[in-house]
Order: C-alpha cells, then sequence, then structure tokens
C-alpha cells in the first residue's frame, strides 16, 4: 500500500510539473481542464499496471532428495528452540493500527466538511427566493456574499441584485460556470480529497482545477464584448471582498476565488495569445510523458519460460487435483456400490480429473469409484427418488392429456418416462401413476417427388405442340385444357382466349406446364375420362361472369405489306396497339393478382375503343380495313364449352356529315382547322368527306363543339 501511494504521489507530480511549466499560461483551458482531471485518474491506475516478461528459465541446481534432506534439517533447531515464537507472539505492533486511526480520522473530518458545505448550499436555496432566468436558477441571498455557483445555482446578494448594482460582467462570469458544469469537476476532486487527505498533491491539483474554471469564465466574459481594463478592474475589487469569503462554500465556484498572485496570472492569460503551432507541440510532448511514467511506475514481473511452459503444456492433474480425486474416491469407495449415489456435480469433477491423469497417477490412485448399472438385474426395483420422479412426469402429461388441448411433448420426457417405468417392479408399477397413452407422432412430411420421365416427355410435347399451333391471334394465359385426340389417346392443349393478342414468347415456363400437368393427371385417377373443366377455371368464369366485365379488345386484321398504308393510318394502328396491350396488362393484374377495380377496367375499355374507332373510320376511307381472322376452330378447342364467343364486329363510325345533322338541334359550334364556320359552310364541306380527323366535345359553358380537321 505504501509503495503504491509513493508510486501514485510521484506520477500526479511529474504531470503537476509539467503542466505549470508548459500549459498553465497558455490559452488552451479546455485541454487544460480534461488534462487536470486525466491526471488524476492516471496516477491511481498507472501504479497498477503490471506487464509481464518471459525470461530464458535457468536450470535449478538443487535435486528432490537434497530439498527433503534441508526441510528435515530445519525442523530440527525449530523443534529444540520452543521459546523464540513465545516470545514473538507477545510483542504486539502498535504502528499500524496507530496509523491505520488517524487515517479514518482524517477521513471522517474531510467527509463531515463535505457533507457540510453540501448541507449549507442545500439550505441557502431552500430558505431563499429564486429566479430562474432560462437554464440557470438565481439564489438571493441576504448575508453580504460574493456572487458564487454551484451547478445551475448562482448565488447573489439580494439588495445589490435588486438595486442593479452587480455588473453584468459578473453574471456572465457566473452563468459560464454554470453552463460548462465546472462543479462537477470540483465534486470529483473533493471526493477524492476525502480518500487521499493525507496527500498535498490532491489539494494543489484542486486549486489548479478551480484556477483552470477562472480561465475558462474570464475567456467567456471577453469574447461577450467586454473590455480587458474594465474586467480587471472590477477582479480587483472582488478579490479585496476578502471579508464575504466565510458566507461562501468551498466547492462552488467564486469570482474572487483567486489569491492575489492567482489574480497576476489571471490578467496575464487575458493578454496571451497563444499560437496553434505552439498548443500542437505541446499537446504532442504529452505523449513522450505518459510513456515516461508508465514505463518508470508500472510494475513488471519476470517469469521463467519453462514455468510457463510447464504450467500450460503440463502433462497429468496437478497435485491438487489429484488430492481432491483423493478425497473424492476415498468419500464415495466407502460407500457399497449397490447403495453408492454420487451427485453429478462431483461425479462431473471425477470424472474431469480422471480423464487428466496419465497411467502412472491413475495406477498410483485410487480405484474409480463405480455407480450401479440401473439396468442391470443387480438392481432390485426404483428408487425412491425415482419414483416419485416418475409420479410427477406421468401426472402432468396425464393431466395434459385428459383436457384435450394441444399440447407439446418433449421427446426427452418419454423417454425418462419409459426408462423410470422399465426398472420400476411390479408392485412399485401398481402403486405408481398410469403410464400416460401418448399419442402416435406425426410422420414427418414426404419430400416431393420429381416428376418421372413419362411426365417430363408429357410436358415437353405440350411445350412443342403450343409452339407448332400457336395462333398469331391467339393469347397463352398458361390454361390447359385436357381433351383427346382422333385416337383417343388423352392430351393436353392449350385454351385458346381473344382477350389479347400476344406472342409465342408469353408462355407459361416449362416448370409451371409440368405442374399443370401433373395436376391434371392426379384429376383423372379420381374422375371420369370426359374432359371436365378444373376448379380454378370454374371459378375464373364464374368470377367473369358475376363481375360483369368489359369484352375483349377487339383485333386488328391487316396487309403484310403496309407500303401502301398512309402514315396516318400507320400511326392510328400503333396507337391502338399500344393502348390494347394496356388494357390486356390491366385485365390480366385485375383477373391474377386482383388489382386495380371493374369500373377502371371500363375506362381504359372507353379509351381504347375511342382509339379504336379512329382507326376504323381511318381504315375505311382508305379501303384498308379488314376484318380479323377467326379463331383457329379444332376439335380439341369446340370441346371446351367455357370458351366465351368472338366479340362482335365493331359498328361502322359515322361520317362528319351524319354527326352534323345529329348535332343540329343543340346548337353546336364547328371549327375547321382552327377557324369558326357557319352550320351551311360546313353542311357543304362536309358533303365531300376529305377530314383526316373528326372531334367532338363540350366547352367550358357546355355547347357542343364538332372539331374537324383536314391536316
Amino acid at each position: 500500500m505504501v509503495v503504491f501511494i509513493l508510486k501514485s504521489s510521484a506520477c500526479l507530480a511529474i504531470f503537476l510539473l509539467f503542466y505549470k511549466l508548459f500549459l498553465e499560461k497558455h490559452r488552451m483551458h479546455i485541454f487544460k481542464r480534461y488534462y487536470l482531471l486525466a491526471v488524476l485518474v492516471l496516477a491511481l491506475m498507472i501504479p497498477s499496471i503490471t506487464f509481464t516478461e518471459y525470461i530464458e528459465a535457468i536450470p535449478a541446481p538443487t535435486s528432490i532428495a537434497p530439498v527433503e534432506y534441508n526441510s528435515a534439517e530445519t525442523t530440527e533447531p525449530i523443534a529444540k528452540d520452543t521459546t523464540t515464537p513465545e516470545v514473538n507472539t507477545t510483542e504486539i505492533d502498535y504502528w499500524p493500527v496507530a496509523l491505520w486511526t488517524v487515517y479514518g480520522l482524517g477521513v471522517l473530518l474531510f467527509s463531515l466538511k463535505f457533507f457540510f458545505n453540501l448541507w449549507n448550499i442545500a439550505r441557502n436555496i431552500r430558505n431563499n427566493p429564486k429566479l430562474k432566468i432560462d437554464s440557470l436558477i438565481n439564489v438571493l441571498l441576504r448575508d453580504a456574499v460574493v456572487p458564487h455557483t454551484f451547478f445551475n445555482y448562482v448565488f447573489l446578494n439580494r439588495q445589490k441584485f435588486e438595486a442593479h448594482e452587480i455588473p453584468k460582467e459578473v453574471l456572465v462570469h457566473e452563468a459560464t460556470h454554470a453552463r460548462q458544469k465546472h462543479s462537477l469537476d470540483v465534486l470529483f476532486v473533493e471526493l477524492l480529497q476525502i480518500v487521499f487527505w493525507f496527500n498535498p498533491l490532491i489539494h494543489l491539483t484542486k486549486k489548479s482545477i478551480k484556477l483552470n474554471h477562472e480561465f475558462l469564465a474570464d475567456e467567456a466574459v471577453l469574447r461577450q464584448g467586454s473590455t480587458t481594463p474594465d474586467y480587471q478592474s472590477i477582479l480587483l475589487v472582488f478579490a479585496s471582498s476578502a471579508s464575504y469569503k466565510k458566507h461562501q462554500p468551498s466547492m462552488a465556484n467564486a469570482i474572487n476565488y483567486s489569491s492575489y498572485s492567482s489574480i497576476k496570472k489571471r490578467f496575464k492569460v487575458m493578454k496571451t495569445q497563444t499560437s496553434k503551432k505552439s498548443i500542437l507541440i505541446r499537446n504532442l510532448l504529452i505523449l513522450p510523458l505518459f510513456v515516461l511514467v508508465l514505463y518508470g511506475f508500472s510494475t513488471t514481473v519476470k517469469i521463467p519460460k519453462e514455468a510457463e511452459t510447464n504450467t500450460i503444456l503440463q502433462e497429468g492433474a496437478t497435485q491438487m487435483e489429484l488430492w481432491e480425486f483423493h478425497t473424492l474416491a476415498d468419500k464415495y469407495n466407502a460407500v457399497p456400490k449397490e447403495k453408492r449415489v454420487i451427485p453429478p456435480g462431483d461425479l462431473k469433477r471425477l470424472e474431469g480429473i480422471y480423464g487428466k491423469m496419465v497411467k502412472k497417477q491413475k495406477a498410483e490412485a485410487l480405484p474409480f469409484p463405480e455407480c450401479p448399472d440401473p439396468k442391470s438385474s443387480n438392481q432390485e426395483g426404483a428408487t425412491n427418488m425415482q419414483v416419485a420422479d416418475y409420479n410427477y412426469l406421468a401426472k402432468r402429461f396425464n393431466a395434459m392429456l385428459a383436457s384435450n388441448r394441444n399440447i407439446r411433448i418433449k421427446k426427452a420426457d418419454i423417454n425418462r418416462l419409459e426408462y423410470l417405468h422399465g426398472i420400476m417392479t411390479q408392485d412399485q408399477r401398481a402403486n405408481a401413476e398410469t403410464f400416460p397413452d401418448f399419442p402416435e407422432p406425426p410422420a414427418p412430411p414426404v419430400p416431393p417427388s420429381s416428376p418421372d420421365k413419362s411426365e417430363r416427355e408429357a410436358a415437353e410435347e405440350i411445350v412443342q405442340y403450343i409452339i407448332e399451333n400457336q395462333d398469331p391471334y391467339d393469347n397463352v394465359r398458361g390454361n390447359m385444357r385436357l381433351s383427346r385426340d382422333h385416337n383417343g389417346k388423352k392430351k393436353h392443349f392449350p385454351q385458346k382466349d381473344h382477350s389479347m393478342i400476344r406472342t409465342v414468347e408469353e408462355v407459361k415456363n416449362k416448370n409451371e406446364v409440368i405442374q399443370e400437368t401433373n395436376a391434371s393427371k392426379q384429376t383423372l385417377k379420381t374422375k371420369p375420362s370426359r374432359h371436365i373443366a378444373s376448379e380454378k377455371e370454374k371459378q375464373h368464369t364464374k368470377l367473369e361472369q358475376s363481375l360483369s366485365l368489359p369484352p375483349a379488345a377487339p383485333m386488328i386484321a391487316r396487309h403484310v405489306n403496309t407500303d401502301n398504308y398512309s402514315e396516318a393510318l400507320k400511326k392510328s394502328i400503333d396507337t391502338y396497339l399500344a393502348e390494347r396491350k394496356m388494357y390486356n396488362e390491366a385485365f390480366s393484374l385485375f383477373m391474377e393478382k386482383q388489382k386495380g377495380s371493374v369500373e377502371d377496367l371500363r375506362n381504359k375499355y372507353n379509351q381504347m375503343m375511342g382509339v379504336y374507332h379512329n382507326y376504323a373510320a381511318l381504315a375505311h376511307k382508305e379501303g384498308k380495313f379488314m376484318q380479323p381472322v377467326p379463331f383457329l376452330q379444332t376439335r380439341e378447342s369446340r370441346v371446351n364449352t367455357n370458351t366465351p364467343p368472338a366479340p362482335p364486329a365493331p359498328p361502322k363510325p359515322k361520317s362528319p356529315l351524319e354527326l352534323l345533322k345529329e348535332l343540329k338541334k343543340d346548337n353546336v359550334k364547328i371549327i375547321l382547322d382552327g377557324k369558326e364556320i357557319d352550320y351551311e359552310e360546313a353542311e357543304k364541306l362536309f358533303e365531300e368527306n376529305t377530314f383526316s380527323r373528326v372531334n367532338v366535345r363540350k366547352n367550358t359553358g357546355g355547347r357542343t363543339v364538332l372539331e374537324v380537321s383536314t391536316e
């Protein structure tokens, strides 16, 4: 303990000396604050640090025999000179008792002083009026005190505060103490001073910490715009009020804390300008200082490498482990094997030590205490503890099974019950709880089997059939229809759907076809061989009928060579195909993933049909309109009674003259190429029917507008 205190004091003295010489007089106050707190912690930690150094082992010149001889030789003088220990035991060393008594009194006195200061501060806060400004609380005292701070409480003289006689600089100074939590540093040092009250270096460190707090507060005041001479004169006034210090607790931060010598330091620091380069150099000097102190005052332990190797690579059990094994083995070997019961903890320890022992140690040690085999015929029935364990488990599971609820039973509990029930005698079983009637465990799930060769061949045949017989106007959604060919052999054919125009690449992938093929084959095993639509297809048809979906999008047929088509007709065809694709995608999302609504589908359908009528009118005008090729009717497709009929042909669009006559009664407004014309002029022009675009709309006033264009 004395060595630790000396080393700790030496470390703290070196750190404080470095602070006084290189840091205190320079304007780096925030860094100095944390430096002073850190050196207090390091001074206590460094002496406790221990480094281990492994050195080469020196072989011992002595052997075991001389050691036994020397030990025997040393016992002779001790046996003859029996008066020496009696004389030593009568002497009592009072120095340790006296030193610990003095230390305890010091701790008691400093603790009383610490708690008295806290009580004094709490009493002033409780018994005096308080005024809260932002996060600070001004405590107005009747006593003539110098302004001081403790955490967020600023203690001021009430008379001077109400008369506005306290300078603004003083209030800023004290507010800085409160906002920067300087009281935490002071409390930390005060607690250390209680433990190390005998160490004057703690007191010196406390003075340096509080003086640095004043540096920080002074710097904050000068940053507020106060002039240095005016602020220095205020400091001199408060420094002369030494008679007020009797009302100031020692753990508070006060503006007049510093003595006259410290006031000179504060004045000098206010005028000092420290460059960034100087600050960096002084900070870097701390690193070699720390390494020097760590190397000089830490503890180094030297251990021979041979000893280290022996401790790690030691063969066999140690002497302590052998002694422990001997004790436990002697204890349980004394009990007959039939009645021997070893607790799990002792049994585990015995097995662990026995496993470490080498052959020689096992040969010299006591025999391992074997336990009786519970399954052997030598044991007559189960023990009372085993019977009680069985009754507890059986009663619990019988109650669970009787409740007819879903229960979870561990396999380990079942194995335990079966083991206990097996070793019990007939009488024990008759007096024990009934063995629970456990239900059979569920069979493990059968892994899905891969399709056999015939199924794969059938799936590949389906895909090949789709590719070879794909109608250019056919939509293949992957719905497969089961039918028979001309020879009566079962085959799967795609169901044709006129709602969309798609290409061969949109067919479902092979895996989905295989799955639907397997499902169809499974259906045929339980139903007649005639074609029956799957449940999914029935639900699909029923859903379409119940929702009254809009009809399918009409198809467009055109010549293979469209070079003689006008650009307007080509553009109208492309526009319609784009609208139809958007509608078909929306229809698929609604049917397959229930995205959207029927109202949205109707709006998209009406928009698409408006584009289709524009195409049809232009195609009729140019003589290029062609009816779509009807669906390829085969025997297999006719079998499906659920196939919806083909959509009706779209009505022939009205000519502009017919539209004009129908809209005459609505007081129609006629616009030709952006210019308004009257009805008579429009009637003459519309007879020629040379317009490329016709549009009917309502204007903001609700009047019908007929727009025509020749461009």
